[in-house]
């Protein structure tokens, strides 16, 4: 469903390690993974999931909301689609975020033409 437009994000930012998309509800649509590493990516997304339920009961939370995390060797770059449907970006730490969210942003619509 959403496998090209990953792919077409992934050629252009060769520091991505996964790229998914998730529903607020903690459930997994489609991710794809480039690359080996030890984080539970299903975890990652329903935790992601919760943290943004709770800021939504705290504030408006809307298509420009993003939020990014860093671990030991990786960020971990979350970025809402709509209301109801979130993408994670998890990459290596040489990423430039400028670029990955240009991309992002340029198929956010195809996304949201899918969902």
């Amino acid at each position: 469903m959403f496998e090209k437009y990953f792919d077409s994000i992934y050629d252009k930012n060769r520091s991505v390690k996964m790229l998914g998309i998730w529903g607020k509800d903690g459930l997994v649509l489609e991710r794809k993974a480039y690359g080996d590493d030890n984080l539970d990516k299903d975890m990652v997304g329903a935790e992601i999931a919760e943290i943004l339920s709770g800021i939504s009961r705290l504030s408006y939370i809307n298509d420009e909301t993003h939020i990014k995390l860093e671990t030991d060797d990786s960020f971990i770059w979350v970025q809402t689609i709509n209301k109801d449907y979130f993408l994670i970006a998890i990459t290596n730490k040489d990423i430039i975020f400028g670029k990955l969210l240009f991309y992002i942003k340029q198929s956010q619509k195809d996304f949201l033409s899918i969902l």
